[in-house]
C-alpha cells in the first residue's frame, strides 16, 4: 500500500541537504557539526542528518536511529515471512497473537483513524494489495482482477475484523484478513526516530524515509526547514512549491510512483477500501503537515482516497478539532496542476511554479 508517497516531499529542497552536508555550521558562539547516514529500510531509501556540537554523539544517535528503523521493519513488514505482522496475518481466523504494547498501540491508532476517515484509510487493505499486485517494477504480463475476485476479498477489508482480545493481543477474525501498514508505518517510524534524537539532546535534524519527512527543530542557523513539494504531473522536474517547517512531519501520498499501466490506463497502488478498486479521482497528491507523523501518514492516504470535494468536507470538520493540521492538495485542472491549501499554511508556502493557482480549503 502506498505510500508510495506520492508527491513525496523531498528533503529540504536538496539545497538544504547540501547545507547539512557541509562540515560545520556556525550558530552564535557554538560550532555545530553535521552528521548524516543513509540506508535502505521499509522498502525505501533512508537519509538521516543531524547537527550539534558533538560529532561522536551525533554519529552514535544516527546509528541508533537506523537500528530503531530496522527493528520496526522486522516487525511491521508485509513481505518478511518471519515478521510480527506476517505472524498476525497468518493467524487470521485461527488465534490471537501477542503483539506487545508498542505495535498494539499502533494498530489501535490505525483502527481509530480508519473510523475517523469513514474507512478511507484502512490498515486491512492487504487483500487488495495482494490481489492487484501493482508495482511499476513488475510491468510484464498482467491480468486485471475480476469483479468476482474483488467481491470475494472485500469482506476481509472491514475494520471490524481487527480486534484486541487483551491490551496486547491482536486477532484478525477471518482467515485471509491481511494487515498492510504501508500507509502509516513510515510516519510512525519517523516520529519514533525524531523522539529518539530529541532524547539525545539533538535539536536540529532532518529525517527522510523515502520522501516521508520529519523536520526536527529548525536548521542549524535557526531558520525553518524548506521542504519542496513535487509536481505529481512531472515528478522528475522542479518543485512547484516550498514549505517552511519546524518540528513537524511533512508527508505526501500520491499515485505517480507506484502504478500499473494496462491497455493504456494507469492503475494506482492506492485503493478505495469501499470498492476494492484503485483510486481514480481529481487529486494527484495529498500532503499533510503535523507534529504527529503517524496521523499525517494515514491522513495523506485517506485524503487521496476521498478526492478533492470529500477531502474539503472532511477537513472542515477535522480542523475544528485539530487546527494545527496543515494540508496541501494538488489536483488536476484543464490548465494543469492547482493547489488547495489550508489557511494555516498560506504564509509558510512559497509558490515556485509560475501561473500556479492556489485556493484555500476548506472553502
Amino acid at each position: 500500500m502506498k505510500k508510495a508517497k506520492a508527491i513525496k516531499i523531498i528533503c529540504a529542497l536538496l539545497s538544504a541537504l547540501l547545507l547539512l552536508a557541509a562540515l560545520l555550521v556556525l550558530s552564535g558562539r557554538r560550532t555545530f557539526k553535521v552528521s548524516s547516514v543513509s540506508g535502505f529500510s521499509m522498502n525505501t531509501p533512508v537519509h538521516l542528518s543531524a547537527a550539534g556540537p558533538d560529532p561522536e554523539k551525533l554519529d552514535a544517535a544516527l546509528q541508533d536511529a537506523l537500528r530503531i528503523l530496522e527493528n520496526l521493519n522486522d516487525r511491521l513488514s508485509l513481505y518478511q515471512e518471519d515478521s510480527l505482522l506476517s505472524e498476525v496475518n497468518k493467524a487470521g481466523g485461527l488465534h490471537p497473537v501477542q503483539a506487545g504494547p508498542e505495535i498494539s498501540t499502533l494498530l489501535k491508532e490505525a483502527a481509530e483513524i480508519c473510523k475517523l476517515t469513514g474507512g478511507s484509510f484502512n490498515p486491512l487493505v492487504g487483500p487488495l494489495t495482494r490481489l492487484w499486485k501493482i508495482n511499476k517494477r513488475e510491468q510484464g504480463d498482467y491480468t486485471l482482477p475480476t469483479q468476482a475476485s474483488l467481491d470475494d476479498v472485500l469482506p476481509l477489508v472491514r475494520i471490524e475484523n481487527l480486534s484486541f482480545v487483551s491490551p496486547d493481543q491482536v486477532f484478525l477474525r477471518q482467515k485471509g484478513c491481511t494487515l498492510d501498514l504501508g500507509g502509516i508505518a513510515k510516519g510512525y517510524a519517523s516520529l519514533k526516530i525524531a523522539r529518539h534524537l530529541a532524547s539525545q539532546d539533538i535539536r536540529s535534524a532532518l529525517i527522510d524515509l523515502g520522501g516521508n519527512i520529519f523536520a526536527l527543530g529548525a536548521q542549524p542557523d535557526g531558520s525553518p526547514w524548506k521542504i519542496g513539494v513535487r509536481n505529481p504531473l512531472d515528478p522528475g522536474g522542479d518543485p512547484i512549491a516550498a514549505l517552511a517547517v519546524k518540528d513537524a512531519a511533512v508527508i505526501t501520498s500520491g499515485s505517480y510512483e507506484r502504478y500499473r499501466i494496462v491497455d493504456g490506463k494507469r492503475y494506482s497502488h492506492l485503493f478505495n477500501p469501499a470498492t476494492g478498486y484503485p483510486v481514480e479521482n481529481d487529486l494527484r497528491s495529498a500532503t499533510v503537515v503535523s507534529p504527529n507523523a503517524t496521523l499525517a501518514d494515514a491522513l495523506a492516504t485517506a485524503l487521496m482516497v476521498m478526492g478533492l470535494d470529500r477531502a474539503s468536507d472532511f477537513l472542515e470538520s477535522f480542523l475544528k478539532e485539530d487546527p494545527s493540521l496543515g494540508v496541501i492538495l494538488v489536483h488536476q485542472t484543464s490548465d494543469g496542476p492547482s493547489l488547495a491549501v489550508t489557511a494555516n499554511l498560506e504564509d509558510r508556502l512559497k509558490v515556485l511554479s509560475p501561473g500556479l493557482t492556489v485556493t484555500c480549503i476548506p472553502k
